[in-house]
């Protein structure tokens, strides 16, 4: 099956001195999003990485969520929406 995934994004955002790793699959219907996120947060617990020579183990924290035009349309509505979805419940 030929299939090309072009708008698909994996990085890494800085701020000041922490690296966050990140995704976005907006080719990716929630329930492949939510089959990710699953895989994610059993996969990684179960590593070790090495950060300046001190082994660390990762808890990952994973945001799926659906892509809406109608409720944002555009790339500051979408990152406050998906800002609001992933850290608010957190900080409450």
């Amino acid at each position: 099956k030929d299939m090309q995934r072009d708008m698909d994004l994996a990085g890494i955002y800085t701020i000041n001195t922490m690296s966050i790793p990140l995704m976005i699959l907006p080719m990716t219907e929630i329930t492949g999003a939510l089959f990710v996120k699953k895989r994610i947060e059993k996969d990684i617990p179960c590593h070790e990485f090495l950060v300046n020579g001190i082994t660390v183990h990762v808890e990952p924290v994973v945001t799926a969520s659906s892509f809406d035009r109608n409720l944002t349309p555009d790339k500051a509505s979408y990152l406050k929406a998906l800002y609001q979805l992933h850290c608010q419940p957190k900080l409450q």
